[in-house]
């Protein structure tokens, strides 16, 4: 029921405002950079059962996979503990 009640229910006030997209010196807006990202679907699969349990711990009603994974991008580029995790899962896909 608590799930029914957040999903139906105002976001918390603690989500973040989102940010205004970037504009040019010509006063064009910047449009963001387009990825396509192929994965097996059993990694699609843990990905979205991932996003489940983060707008679970942060009383959210979901996360899209997108944010996710801008998450995870802002986080591996700005934490060294991350961006070493990052790095070995690099290397040891070149192994494979």
């Amino acid at each position: 029921m608590a799930g029914l009640r957040r999903a139906v229910g105002p976001a918390p006030a603690s989500q973040p405002a989102p940010v205004p997209a970037p504009i040019r010196e010509e006063g064009q807006p910047v449009k963001p950079a387009r990825v396509t990202l192929n994965m097996p679907p059993e990694l699609y699969r843990e990905l979205d059962c991932w996003t489940s349990t983060a707008a679970e711990a942060i009383d959210v009603p979901r996360v899209s996979i997108q944010d996710a994974l801008r998450a995870m991008i802002r986080a591996g580029m700005h934490d060294k503990a991350a961006e070493a995790a990052v790095l070995a899962q690099l290397q040891q896909q070149e192994r494979e």
